[in-house]
């Protein structure tokens, strides 16, 4: 549904709630907060890049994910991918993801490492970072894979995924969107009850969607899977 059409449906599904005394722009903006969460949750628009690497210093080499991407919301299970080839040969790499906590506890000369071959990288808000820095600049040198927010719907007419041109697969994540507006309004007007219920079905209809957006029935079905499949039990 296009933003109109969201806000059509947020008034019907809050009948107790009076919207129509809202201040100007509430109501858009709640639907916009909540299509960006949604897409958060669900990772439901996928993308990956490739950025530069640069010549670190001593420590770890960190790069803000708002100037890799200014639509960035979370980064995908996939991670991030170190290049240990060439930019003629490229040979990428998993990095194992951790947190500045584990670094502190397991690798606790970390701020003082020398540059190197990257290993493991962390998140810390905007801040991507890889340790150990890598020697030198290469272009291209790291390939992120990450979920982008929801479109910033500034017209009626713009749909939350994406734009002027709706991502049809997507429309099943419209209830989601409009429970959680209906959870903000509901807790706006103090309705606790209707609020904690409300709440549960949002948190329910978020992982059915994921679910949904995230299975690939083909994977399911492939020989290849069958095979891995027979391996495991097999070892066992």
């Amino acid at each position: 549904m296009k933003l109109s059409e969201l806000k059509n449906f947020a008034a019907w599904q809050t009948p107790g709630v009076q919207l129509a005394s809202a201040p100007t722009g509430v109501i858009g903006n709640a639907i916009q907060m909540a299509a960006n969460e949604v897409a958060a949750r669900t990772l439901c628009l996928p993308k990956n890049i490739k950025f530069n690497a640069v010549a670190g210093t001593i420590g770890a080499g960190e790069y803000n994910l708002s100037t890799i991407d200014s639509e960035f919301v979370q980064i995908a299970p996939s991670g991030l991918y170190w290049n240990q080839g060439t930019v003629a040969s490229p040979d990428f790499k998993q990095l194992d993801a951790v947190t500045i906590k584990w670094l502190d506890e397991f690798r606790r000369n970390w701020r003082d490492d020398a540059p190197g071959d990257p290993q493991q990288f962390y998140q810390n808000g905007d801040i991507l970072g890889v340790h150990p820095s890598p020697v030198s600049a290469l272009t291209n040198g790291f390939w992120l894979y990450y979920s982008l927010k929801a479109f910033t719907m500034a017209s009626d007419n713009d749909y939350p995924f994406y734009g002027s041109t709706p991502i049809i697969r997507l429309s099943i994540l419209d209830r989601a969107i409009i429970l959680h507006f209906k959870m903000t309004a509901l807790g706006a007007a103090d309705k606790r009850d209707d609020y904690m219920i409300t709440e549960k079905e949002y948190e329910g209809e978020i992982v059915k969607v994921k679910g949904i957006l995230m299975t690939n029935r083909a994977v399911l079905n492939s020989r290849y899977n069958s095979f891995m499949g027979r391996k495991v039990r097999n070892i066992r």
